[in-house]
């Protein structure tokens, strides 16, 4: 059961755009009945092997595509970036695995809930905002028209 929702929950977290980390620990305490302290470093074996196949993925797609102008190769990673986000991931990633191993389970639950409640609204907040500009976007051709 656990592993069908977990591939399900992939699926949206891919989808999304979001690393998933967060819902793939609620997934498995919930559907894999683990304890949030086995429940985090799982998540975090799991974050890793799917960033390792989109980066093989990415790759192989980056050897194959080029500018139309200049016909040179183009990358789809764009190392600047990765050189701002990766070390404060990293660092994240660090201080909440040596975190779980000295923190209850009540306190890392309650910061799962924080977590997933602040992606809930944001998300629901843009998707709000979207919906309210292709509606303008609607209203204007209309008139238009």
């Amino acid at each position: 059961m656990c592993t069908f929702v977990l591939m399900f929950a992939g699926t949206l977290c891919s989808a999304g755009g979001i690393g998933g980390g967060g819902i793939y620990e609620t997934v498995l305490m919930v559907a894999g009945a683990l304890s949030p302290f086995d429940a985090v470093p799982l998540s975090k074996a799991i974050v890793f092997f799917g960033s390792m196949s989109s980066l093989v993925l990415n790759m192989r797609k980056s050897l194959t595509r080029s500018d139309t102008n200049t016909g040179e190769l183009k990358g789809l990673i764009d190392y600047n970036i990765c050189r701002l986000v990766v070390p404060s991931a990293l660092i994240g990633t660090l201080l909440g695995v040596l975190l779980n191993r000295t923190t209850s389970d009540f306190v890392i639950v309650g910061l799962l809930c924080s977590i997933l409640s602040v992606m809930t609204w944001t998300t629901t907040r843009a998707t709000y905002d979207q919906y309210k500009e292709e509606e303008a976007k609607l209203a204007s051709e209309k008139l238009d028209s």
